[in-house]
């Protein structure tokens, strides 16, 4: 007995559109192209795992909870790449911020020495 039946694309993207509706600050049209690469992404996974068992008689069983895994696990890999680009941006930001510092003092002593120049080439 099968009880693995094959979802169709409908009921996929469905519920991989259901599931990254709460992805906030992206775009409709980006979950769309995310959901329907999620259905792409199962159903190939499906065909080679046909191919797996036709080649090496190894019978390997891709669930619907595969794919929930699947979508589960982009939405990690999205949250945890969203915090290292944060931080790389607040490193950014303080060497930034450092560069201007350093170039207001360089601007202060130049008008310092300009000041004191006179008194320097006597």
């Amino acid at each position: 007995i099968d009880w693995f039946l094959p979802w169709p694309d409908d009921a996929l993207l469905g519920v991989s559109s259901r599931q990254l509706e709460g992805m906030q600050g992206v775009s409709a049209d980006i979950k769309t192209a995310v959901s329907k690469a999620c259905c792409n992404i199962h159903q190939q996974v499906l065909h080679t795992a046909n191919l797996f068992e036709a080649r090496l008689r190894r019978k390997v069983y891709v669930t619907p909870k595969s794919y929930l895994d699947l979508i589960s696990l982009y939405l990690e890999m999205i949250l945890e790449k969203r915090e290292e680009k944060d931080v790389s941006l607040r490193r950014l930001q303080t060497g930034v911020d450092k560069i201007d510092e350093a170039n207001n003092v360089v601007t202060s002593l130049q008008e310092e020495l300009t000041k004191m120049a006179p008194f320097i080439q006597q």
